[in-house]
């Protein structure tokens, strides 16, 4: 696999937690860490809106959305923890 496989490969979310408008990703990112390869998890949010007719992305959050992102950053969270218990060697 060349670098630019790889990288677009890993821009890939492994997972998407979608509740109402807002959403959390889950990205995994292996590096060698004292000669072993690890895998590090990382989350993401985005929130969908409408503008001129088409879907739009921010990154931003309005206080009426806490609950929507609570909600998905928990299941994430509890995703990961379920990768990490399969593979207690992630994120180390």
């Amino acid at each position: 696999m060349d670098a630019t496989a790889s990288a677009k490969k890993a821009n890939k979310p492994v997972k998407v937690f979608s509740f109402q408008d807002v959403a959390v990703s889950v990205f995994a990112n292996e590096h060698v860490v004292e000669g072993k390869k690890a895998t590090f998890y990382n989350l993401a949010a985005t929130k969908s809106y409408r503008k001129g007719g088409k879907y739009m992305r921010t990154h931003s959050f309005a206080a009426t959305d806490v609950s929507n992102l609570c909600f998905a950053f928990q299941q994430a969270a509890e995703y990961v923890r379920n990768l990490q218990f399969l593979n207690p060697e992630a994120g180390k």
